[in-house]
C-alpha cells in the first residue's frame, strides 16, 4: 500500500521593515519604502573598521544619459587591477560582503573588500522607470559617486561611466545590452 501525503502550503506574509515600519510584499528582500535589508546573512563576517584615512576621490560630472533599459547590465570594474563582474541587476542588489542563500548580495570580498573598509550591507542597486538607482544603507566608510558623497538611504541616478568609491574601493561603472 503507499500512502501519498499532501502538504497545504502556507502563504508567506508581508513582513514589517525593521527600519521604517513599511509592509514589504512577502518574499521581499528589501523594503520598498527605505532599501533597508529584510533578511540576514547567511553568514557572520568581521565588522568593517574605519578607514585610517579619507579615501581619494576626484569630483567630476557625467554626461552620458541616465537611461538603463530593460535588459541592460552592469558591469563594475575594479580599479587598479582592472577585474570585471557583470551582474544583471533585475532584483534589486546589495553590494557588500557575504552571501544570502538568494544571490540579492553581491560579494565583493575578493576584491579586498574588507581593506577597502567595504560594509556587509555597503549599497543597494535597483531599476526603476528606466533608470539605475544606488542608495548607500548607511555604510560606516561611505559610498562615493564622481567624488561625491551620498546621503545615506538617498536614491541616486548612476550612469553609464560613474566612477563609484565603496570605502576606499574603486570602481568604474559600465552598461552593457
Amino acid at each position: 500500500m503507499h500512502v501519498s501525503e499532501v502538504s497545504e502550503q502556507v502563504p508567506a506574509q508581508p513582513r514589517e521593515c525593521p527600519q521604517c515600519g513599511f509592509a514589504a510584499p512577502a518574499g521581499a528582500h528589501f523594503c520598498g519604502a527605505c532599501g533597508c535589508p529584510l533578511v540576514s546573512p547567511t553568514t557572520r563576517l568581521p565588522k568593517t573598521g574605519p578607514l585610517n584615512r579619507a579615501p581619494t576621490v576626484v569630483p567630476a560630472t557625467n554626461p552620458q544619459p541616465a537611461c538603463f533599459k530593460d535588459g541592460d547590465r552592469i558591469v563594475l570594474q575594479f580599479l587598479p587591477s582592472g577585474s570585471c563582474a557583470t551582474l544583471d541587476v533585475q532584483q534589486p542588489t546589495v553590494l557588500g560582503r557575504g552571501q544570502w542563500s538568494d544571490g540579492a548580495l553581491y560579494d565583493l570580498t575578493p576584491y579586498n573588500a574588507v581593506q577597502h573598509g567595504v560594509s556587509r550591507h555597503h549599497c543597494l542597486l535597483r531599476r526603476q522607470n528606466g533608470h539605475l538607482l544606488i542608495a548607500d544603507l548607511e555604510s560606516l566608510n561611505g559610498t562615493f559617486i564622481n567624488g561625491h558623497r551620498l546621503i545615506p538611504r538617498r536614491e541616486y541616478v548612476l550612469r553609464d561611466g560613474d566612477r563609484l568609491v565603496l570605502g576606499s574601493l574603486h570602481v568604474q561603472v559600465s552598461f552593457c545590452h
